[in-house]
């Protein structure tokens, strides 16, 4: 066996194997999976919301959660999304209170595409560009778990930034 012939041939399999797989690969943020897409804060990108698939939602209308996270205050909620029967909105569930104590009914998301067009997504839809949740500032202003008056997210417009690859 000739020596030079065999080492380009196992440097191209090395790189080769030692690539990623294309399913490893984060989908292009405009062929998002709602579950598995990242928004950020506009204007303020130390805030973030992770979108994942739900685990063992005892109702049916929750379609994703998310956490709702800060660079240096940490994972300050979780919640469910899911959406209403009848007329289409939104709600937002925090998995940290009961349900009976949950005040969320003042959260209300709203997706919007590029061109400002409100937009409805489900558990298998694509993330749309942009998320607006009324009241999320004023929860977490007077958040009795996180509230902070020094790092507080305000009133915000969401960005989709990101998409996380798929889990194997």
């Amino acid at each position: 066996m000739n020596l030079k012939l065999s080492i380009p041939f196992i440097l191209g399999l090395t790189i080769a194997l030692a690539s990623p797989s294309p399913a490893a690969k984060p989908a292009p943020k405009a062929q998002c999976p709602i579950d598995r897409a990242t928004y950020s804060a506009i204007g303020k990108p130390e805030f973030e919301l992770q979108f994942s698939p739900i685990e063992n939602s005892k109702y049916a209308t929750e379609l994703v959660a998310f956490t709702f996270q800060h660079r240096d205050r940490g994972m300050l909620a979780t919640y469910h999304l899911g959406g209403s029967m009848g007329y289409g909105s939104y709600y937002l569930r925090d998995l940290a209170k009961p349900i009976e104590d949950d005040a969320d009914g003042k959260l209300k998301p709203v997706f919007f595409d590029t061109n400002w067009r409100s937009v409805k997504v489900d558990d298998q839809g694509t993330a749309p560009e942009y998320l607006f949740i009324s009241g999320l500032g004023v929860t977490d202003w007077y958040g009795d778990r996180t509230g902070n008056r020094n790092q507080p997210v305000g009133e915000v417009m969401w960005q989709l930034s990101g998409c996380r690859p798929q889990p194997h």
